[in-house]
């Protein structure tokens, strides 16, 4: 891979040895000792969560649309926001919080689209 200027620094000489490390948190630091198979789960368990989307697609009509996007939204934001406090504790309670960001996502995709087809009513 050739070097990449950006604005007069040479960018792969100024990161060399820097990637694949976390984002840091106040009160969390380190590393996480994750084998790429492992990695590829957590990754891959959002995908599986959005095949609920199967299900909650029947559904966004059915119920309020304006609901599910509220729950979806809520769904998201708690799963992602405890994401970073037990990715240290337990591969598996991460896997779980990354399936129920996609099954956030599943309710929300079917929720928005039932609203904009029906009108914000």
């Amino acid at each position: 891979m050739p070097d990449t200027n950006i604005t007069g620094v040479n960018f792969r000489q100024q990161n060399q040895g820097r990637c694949n490390k976390l984002a840091t948190f106040p009160g969390l630091g380190g590393t996480l000792d994750w084998k790429p198979s492992q990695e590829g789960y957590v990754l891959a368990a959002q995908n599986a969560g959005n095949l609920l989307m199967l299900l909650t697609g029947m559904w966004a009509d059915r119920l309020n649309g304006k609901w599910m996007v509220m729950t979806s939204l809520v769904l998201c934001v708690s799963a992602n926001a405890i994401l970073p406090m037990v990715s240290p504790v337990s591969l598996w309670l991460t896997v779980l919080c990354r399936m129920a960001v996609g099954a956030a996502d599943a309710c929300l995709i079917p929720a928005a689209t039932s609203l904009g087809m029906n009108g914000m009513t």
